[in-house]
This record gives C-alpha cells, structure tokens and sequence, in this order.
C-alpha cells in the first residue's frame, strides 16, 4: 500500500539530511531505481526535498522532509 511505505519513509528520515544511499541503507532497500519512484517520485514530493533542487544529480545531494 502506498501510505504505508510512505509513513514509514517519514518516520525513518526524522529531521536529519541523507544522502539517497543512507536513505537506502536506512530502508533496507537495494534498487536504485525502485527507490527512486517510490520514495522520492511525485507522491513524496510534498513530504521531501532536495538540499540542491538545482542539480538533482549532484553527487552532494541529500534528502529532508520538508514539514
């Protein structure tokens, strides 16, 4: 179900900056991609932002909720 990776996304990020593969790790998860759609596709985007909007590839980026 779609809410319940989310909830449980947002209870694991707390209110600290990752990187995707922290976040990953954090998870359990082990494809990229996967990951990518569903915990940072357009469903998240009003719970999570990038620290570099400007340069999502950055290899700098990290991940915070945006509450």
């Amino acid at each position: 179900q779609d809410g319940d990776y989310v909830q449980h996304f947002v209870s694991v990020i707390g209110q600290k900056e990752y990187s995707l593969a922290e976040l990953m790790s954090l998870l359990s998860l082990f494809h990229r991609p996967t990951f990518q759609k569903n915990y940072l596709s357009p469903k998240c985007r009003g719970l999570v932002e990038s620290t570099i909007p400007d340069k999502p590839e950055s290899p700098t980026q990290r991940y915070r909720l945006s509450l």
